[in-house]
């Protein structure tokens, strides 16, 4: 038995012996539809007892969370011990107490694919589609593959629906009835009063997709994006240096696209596989990027938005250098991560995801600052940048490789250069992985006990310090033995200390 054939057994059972009557209703029988399996269950139960959901929970071995009390929506969230090869061991189950009758329930949900129900104990072991309850003919719309609000009234009565529109696009791959898509765009404004937990949830939805750049334009064309993240507007139209085809919000736009290629998140290949096999890989980095970061995201999905927010300051830092006849955007990086870290913060994203963004967007520069356009960067400025980035240190390098990417038409990309562009952060990547593989970590000259005993100095943050400086010295093959590390460490010693 399946876990979902389980769950809904149980709560078959469950209800049955309280003479409770219950329906699935919207996603579950949508997907059961179109042939898709759901760990998403939604269960409208008719009783005006509360403590039916907690006692249901307990019956079925789950734990109870508030989503929605004033509308008496709740989940259930069920570990599955078993998960049968998928990444998310979770089963969720959407409980809403309902009064009235499951017409009247349908009638207040927001699309019509969503607007289907079949009694509970027909739903499993598999959904009996005799007893589909369809009144706004949305097993017509599944089959059409179009999207369609019940009713003119669906998004002033929760505005949260005008992002699940375009989330809807995406995951069902559906396109907008003309008449829903100028309804979004006649209440887009809307949005401002939702609120920005409910926000971020759908935003993560909408661009963990694969086709994640062609949801941000639509959230643009539906008059969402200017909503949800105001900032981007400034770079709408702000022409960039010759080597961009876009302007600031199309090369924007484009990279979390070209993230979620180059980080094997994405199937679609806009580049072409000769391109796109130019990018440093091994198998560690699967996990790396799709292993859960923050907010119920993976580690790809954040740095996606760390990619559509990396030049959010480029507007506010253009300047034009008339002796070069060049356009620049000096500090946009430094800036642009404050400004960063304020749009999550808005959007009540948690602290690790706005620091591992700010840090990004802070150093998206970095790899091919650290050397010139001929030399390959020094072993001192290697050891910098992973000693400075820390956890951030690899994301940064594909996301330098997505900006690169992301600048240029997909038919307009010079290989040769692209070649050398990939060839430094695979330098740069591969310095890391030999010090790791030969424990160069380990070979290090001195220690800190080594130092508090040689100078008799308390322990502090001046040790680590010292170590620090004389690693650079070890590591450019400027110092090779102890007496010279520590003659260095006598002479960092007697300078003032850095504030």
């Amino acid at each position: 038995m399946g876990v979902t054939h389980r769950i809904l057994s149980q709560t078959n059972s469950f209800l049955t012996s309280r003479s409770v009557e219950a329906y699935i209703v919207g996603g579950y029988v949508r997907d059961s539809i179109m042939g898709q399996v759901s760990r998403d269950i939604d269960i409208a139960i008719f009783s005006s007892n509360p403590q039916i959901v907690n006692d249901l929970a307990t019956a079925i071995g789950g734990k109870l969370v508030d989503l929605d009390e004033s509308r008496q929506i709740s989940r259930i969230i069920i570990n599955d011990e078993y998960p049968e090869g998928i990444n998310n061991p979770y089963v969720h189950v959407d409980v809403s107490l309902c009064l009235g009758n499951i017409t009247e329930n349908l009638a207040a949900r927001d699309f019509t694919i969503n607007a289907m129900a079949v009694p509970l104990s027909f739903a499993f072991p598999k959904i009996d589609f005799q007893h589909l309850i369809d009144p706004y003919n949305g097993l017509e719309d599944i089959e059409s593959k179009r999207i369609e609000s019940i009713a003119d009234t669906v998004f002033r009565e929760d505005p949260i629906r005008l992002l699940r529109a375009v989330r809807f696009i995406s995951q069902l791959q559906f396109d907008l009835s003309d008449n829903t898509r100028a309804l979004i765009y006649q209440y887009s404004n809307l949005l401002a009063g939702v609120s920005n937990e409910r926000i971020r949830e759908e935003f993560v939805k909408i661009i963990q997709s694969t086709n994640s750049s062609d949801n941000i334009r639509t959230l643009d064309e539906l008059g969402l994006l200017s909503v949800l993240i105001p900032e981007l507007d400034d770079c709408r139209g702000v022409t960039q240096p010759k080597e961009h085809f876009w302007d600031v919000l199309g090369h924007s736009i484009n990279m979390p696209t070209a993230i979620g290629i180059i980080t094997r998140d994405g199937s679609a290949n806009i580049f072409g596989h000769d391109i796109i096999a130019q990018v440093p890989w091994n198998i560690d980095m699967d996990d790396h990027f799709r292993a859960e970061f923050s907010d119920g995201a993976s580690r790809a999905t954040i740095l996606k938005i760390a990619g559509l927010l990396h030049d959010i300051s480029k507007p506010s830092t253009k300047t034009f250098d008339k002796t070069k006849n060049k356009i620049r955007f000096i500090g946009h990086d430094k800036q642009g991560s404050k400004i960063s870290e304020g749009i999550l913060r808005r959007l009540r994203f948690s602290n690790k995801a706005i620091e591992f963004v700010s840090v990004l967007v802070n150093q998206h520069l970095r790899p091919t600052q650290m050397s010139s356009s001929t030399n390959k960067p020094s072993d001192r400025a290697i050891y910098r940048y992973y000693r400075d980035l820390g956890e951030c240190a690899v994301d940064t390098l594909y996301l330098n490789l997505a900006d690169y990417l992301s600048a240029k038409k997909a038919t307009k990309i010079e290989k040769d250069d692209w070649v050398r562009h990939c060839d430094l952060i695979k330098y740069i990547f591969e310095h890391r992985l030999n010090r790791k593989s030969d424990n160069s970590e380990d070979k290090r000259l001195l220690n800190g006990d080594l130092i508090i005993q040689e100078f008799h100095i308390q322990p502090g943050p001046i040790i680590g310090y010292v170590l620090d400086l004389v690693y650079e010295e070890q590591i450019s093959g400027n110092i090779k033995d102890v007496e010279s590390a520590l003659a260095f460490a006598r002479d960092i010693l007697s300078r003032p200390m850095p504030k």
